[in-house]
């Protein structure tokens, strides 16, 4: 996530989560969906053709956090949580640059996923730009065996953020030329390159699209299939951010964002693919973006701000858990200061004031951050989410499972199944709440009347007593 200036806010805040058509509900509003608890629930992907990947679709949350402090690191456990987006810069002077945040991960049962980028690296400083990158990553992943989740680059797909897939760059870097789409199938390019050298450095090792905003109408997302990078990534990943989790009376944003991009990738021949949401979240700049400063309507700017962004994390959560959209959700950030409320100007001329604050705060202190400024005390939305315990459905132990599916021509390898015609159930498949188990297929065996006397026999099929 990076500080937009206000005139961006507003783009993002139209844009940012579905299409604005009414504008946003009050923060008091309407809710459109009903809050349920998420069975454990199995799914399956044909990873490649003849392998199938086992997943736990129970939603598991996480948190970002740009420092890795065994302080820190105990903040998120005390939520209940284990999973951790920390960024690691790729031009990084040393090598050793994730070192300390991976030793502390690992004192403290910390799981990282480390988004890897830098959008002030220009291209243009590469020779062989993408070979560079999957150096880079080789090495990383080498020297990182317990980090099992990379996320390549980070909202590459926004204007202005990156140069290295031929788009507009930030200050100091060339400008390209590429569309958005064009630009998705640019990264596919670096994607084929990085992706074999992160599996060749780990094979346990699974790569995650950088997040994707969705700016350009999700075009960057189609230039990535465009490209042939299907096979050259694990996990789709995309973020949402909004005055709302919901927006509308019609739509929310973090259900419909997920919708729009698990239907183009079914488009593409690939449904089913694991969805991650690794950053979602908001600071009172985009409440007073959407509405005012709240004083202005009688109403108290620091509490109003806190139950706000509680709130969002609620709604947000809710729809993470009974939509059975995203495998899992990360939350922007443990600490961030960044979105607080200022006064400022929304591209269609509404201005508002800055906030009054209780004393000793500042606007700092309403970011994007579930702690305020001092890093210490938490905020009203830390303390919901402890009482929510939303992992606590997650099951951290390995589970078997029997997985019923349709194989009309493959049979599972290695396992033992029964057949029903076209549709094949596999028994005792371990189930990891964390990663995929996959299954090898083999072609479909012969039929046979009398399977159990045949070559593929007992240690392939149930057989009838």
């Amino acid at each position: 996530m990076k500080k937009l200036p206000l005139l961006a806010i507003a783009s993002v805040l139209a844009a940012g989560c579905t299409d604005q058509r009414e504008g946003p509900l009050s923060p008091d509003g309407p809710r459109n969906f009903t809050t349920v608890s998420s069975p454990a629930a199995v799914g399956t992907y044909w990873r490649e053709a003849s392998k199938l990947w086992v997943f736990d679709k129970t939603p598991e949350v996480g948190i970002g956090s740009h420092g890795a402090s065994d302080g820190e690191f105990q903040q998120v456990r005390n939520l209940g949580m284990r999973l951790v987006r920390h960024t690691l810069y790729w031009d990084a002077n040393s090598p050793g640059a994730l070192d300390a945040a991976v030793a502390a991960a690992q004192r403290n049962g910390v799981e990282l996923v480390v988004v890897v980028h830098n959008g002030a690296q220009c291209r243009e400083h590469y020779a062989d730009p993408y070979g560079a990158f999957a150096s880079f990553m080789a090495a990383q992943a080498q020297r990182h065996p317990s980090v099992r989740f990379w996320e390549l680059w980070n909202e590459q797909d926004s204007p202005g953020w990156t140069n290295f897939f031929g788009g507009q760059g930030p200050g100091g870097c060339q400008a390209g030329t590429n569309t958005v789409r064009q630009q998705g199938y640019e990264y596919a390019q670096m994607l084929k390159r990085a992706y074999p050298a992160i599996k060749a450095a780990n094979p346990g090792a699974y790569v995650l699209v950088g997040g994707l905003t969705g700016w350009g109408g999700w075009d960057f997302l189609r230039g990535i299939y465009d490209g042939g990078g299907k096979p050259y990534f694990d996990f789709m990943n995309i973020h949402c951010y909004g005055a709302t989790a919901q927006w509308d009376a019609v739509n929310d944003g973090v259900r419909s964002r997920g919708q729009t991009v698990a239907a183009i990738m079914a488009e593409n021949g690939d449904p089913d693919r694991p969805l991650w949401l690794t950053e979602f979240g908001v600071g009172g700049e985009a409440y007073n973006t959407a509405w005012g400063t709240p004083h202005t309507s009688g109403q108290d700017d620091g509490t109003t701000y806190d139950n706000h962004q509680r709130d969002w994390w609620r709604d947000a959560l809710d729809i993470v858990q009974s939509s059975g959209i995203y495998t899992k959700a990360l939350g922007y950030q443990l600490h961030a200061t960044d979105g607080g409320p200022r006064a400022g100007c929304r591209g269609d001329g509404f201005c508002w004031p800055e906030s009054i604050l209780p004393a000793g705060y500042t606007p700092e202190d309403y970011g994007f951050g579930l702690f305020r400024r001092d890093g210490t005390t938490p905020r009203p939305s830390y303390t919901y989410l402890q009482s929510r315990n939303f992992n606590g459905p997650v099951q951290l132990n390995t589970r078997y499972q029997t997985v019923s599916l349709y194989s009309p021509d493959l049979d599972p390898a290695n396992y033992a199944f029964r057949r029903y015609g076209d549709d094949v159930d596999i028994y005792n498949v371990p189930v990891n709440s964390l990663t995929p188990t996959p299954i090898d297929f083999v072609e479909r065996a012969p039929t046979d009347p009398s399977p159990c006397a045949s070559e593929y026999g007992p240690q392939y099929v149930i057989c009838p007593e």
